[in-house]
Formats: structure tokens, C-alpha cells, sequence
């Protein structure tokens, strides 16, 4: 008798650990389709969200505050493949770069490069 209680418990929590592991699974599922998700932009304070249209307004805000006049007679620092522009060679994201191109403002926005987080707008280089 001892046998047979034994495998019924070893079949009860096997029944058990599969059925945690399902409802685990569906609730990571739905976590990702939650209006409250960290992927949708919920902030950690209830009810205020940041949609990543929201985030995409203020970037696109922040790169128009400076113009062209801003980047005359500056050199822009760009890498073969690289997607943005830097105002330095110095800058971090260009520290392990073995070629580093130059250029002016119009050739750097007719590539469809974007200025550096860190380096690219005149006000966070110091001359």
C-alpha cells in the first residue's frame, strides 16, 4: 500500500507543478498585452503612462532646437556605419571606432545621420 500511495503523490505533484507552470506561462503571456506593462510605458505611478509616440515628439522636439546655423563651420564625426554624428572624437561612442570621417552639417543630414546622445548638440560640447 505504501508503494501505491507514494506514486499517487508523485503523480499529484507532478499534476500540480504542470498546472502552476501553465497558469505561469498564460500570465506572462498576457503581462506583455497589459495596458500597465513596462512595455506600453507604465511609469510605476498608477494611472500616468508615457506612450513611445510621447517619447518620439520629445526627441524630434529636442533635435529642432538647433539648426543649421548652429553646426556652421563645425566638423561632424561620424563612423562608416554609424547612424549618428558626433561634435567630438573624443566622444565615448567613438573611443573603440578605427575610422572616424568628418563632414559638414548638410552632407551629415542629407545621410541621414542624427546627432549623439551624449556629444551631438553644440550646447554639450565646450569649446
Amino acid at each position: 500500500m505504501a508503494d501505491t500511495e507514494k506514486r499517487t503523490k508523485t503523480v499529484s505533484n507532478l499534476i500540480a507543478g504542470a498546472a502552476y507552470s501553465a497558469l505561469a506561462a498564460v500570465l506572462f503571456v498576457f503581462s506583455f498585452n497589459s495596458p500597465l506593462s513596462a512595455r506600453n510605458g507604465f511609469s510605476g505611478d498608477y494611472g500616468i503612462t508615457r506612450s513611445e509616440t510621447d517619447f518620439a515628439a520629445e526627441t524630434e522636439a529636442e533635435e529642432q532646437t538647433f539648426s543649421a546655423e548652429d553646426y556652421a563651420g563645425k566638423r561632424l564625426y561620424y563612423t562608416p556605419f554609424g547612424k549618428k554624428w558626433h561634435l567630438t572624437r573624443e566622444c565615448q561612442y567613438l573611443r573603440n571606432s578605427e575610422t572616424i570621417l568628418y563632414t559638414d552639417y548638410e552632407d551629415a543630414v542629407s545621410k541621414g545621420l542624427t546627432p549623439c546622445s551624449k556629444c551631438g548638440y553644440p550646447d554639450s560640447v565646450k569649446d
